[in-house]
């Protein structure tokens, strides 16, 4: 698909039934259009009750203590490491909120974000925006429940463009996506992408190096990684994920037994090395031995 949407999607609900008008029977457009603008009202109405929004949540920090701070460009944005390390991209990867079951007489396509999803991931874009991070580019899956979580993201941002990547359709698999990113993008300092699972696992695991079975990406989370090439290797800086419910924590989001795991691998390591510095004190030096 090559539509481009700018601006929040300018109007949403009539912005997704045009990216699919002629694919399906103008029945089930019928159908689907009267949902998105039953959800579409949902979220108006939610709007105005900014006073029920949950408050930003500080990060939490991991074993090793909190999360590293990068000098700010002026933006809301971590500048670039440094002269040597050339372009480096702010990629923020989101996984669409919860959605309909399939099942429900509407094809994979159309499926749409249920009324939970659709507040859910309010609270994750209100508390993504509140952190002041500008977006330059938006790129969504033409999947319907994509495009729904991208306008909401939207909205709480105000990108500078927001855009369909058809790469990020389920059905491609993560080099194509990373290919086409490397290529939409082009020099963009902070870019979001939307899409699914299992395919957005296998981005963050080629570019981070982390297995794919480790990742746990939730519905609706929002994961900062730092990259500076989409297209070899593994060059991700994972910095933070953002929970559904908004609370930042560090790195990529791991399975729990992942986490345990690596959490009390650093901690033996830490034992080990208080050990070992201890022995080290314990130890006459030449210059204290006797003639």
């Amino acid at each position: 698909m090559a539509h481009t949407l700018r601006h929040r999607l300018g109007h949403p609900v009539e912005t997704t039934i045009e990216l699919f008008g002629g694919k399906w029977k103008s029945d089930i457009l019928g159908v689907l259009g009267e949902r998105l603008r039953r959800y579409a009202e949902i979220r108006n109405s939610e709007s105005t009750k900014a006073s029920e929004i949950e408050p930003q949540t500080p990060l939490e920090s991991g074993p090793g203590g909190s999360e590293q701070q990068v000098p700010n460009n002026g933006r809301g944005q971590a500048a670039r490491l440094s002269p040597e390390a050339g372009h480096v991209m702010q990629l923020y990867v989101v996984e669409h909120g919860i959605a309909v079951e399939s099942g429900e007489g509407i094809p994979d396509e159309w499926r749409p974000l249920t009324d939970k999803g659709r507040r859910r991931f309010q609270k994750a874009a209100r508390a993504f925006g509140k952190l002041g991070r500008r977006l330059d580019l938006i790129l969504t899956s033409p999947l319907v429940r994509a495009v729904q979580t991208a306008e909401i993201l939207a909205g709480e941002t105000e990108p500078g463009e927001v855009a369909v990547l058809a790469e990020l359709d389920p059905k491609f698999d993560a080099e194509a996506v990373r290919h086409a990113l490397a290529s939409r993008a082009g020099k963009a300092e902070a870019v979001a992408i939307v899409g699914h699972e299992p395919q957005l696992s296998s981005v963050l695991a080629a570019l981070s190096g982390v297995s794919q079975a480790e990742i746990d990406l939730e519905n609706g989370t929002i994961v900062r990684v730092d990259v500076s090439t989409l297209t070899d290797g593994a060059s991700a800086d994972p910095r933070w994920w953002l929970k559904p419910k908004g609370t930042r924590k560090k790195g990529l989001p791991l399975r729990k037994q992942e986490r345990d795991s690596r959490a009390a691998g650093e901690s033996t390591k830490a034992r080990r090395a208080a050990k070992k510095n201890r022995h080290l004190k314990d130890v006459p030096s030449e210059s204290s031995s006797p003639l």
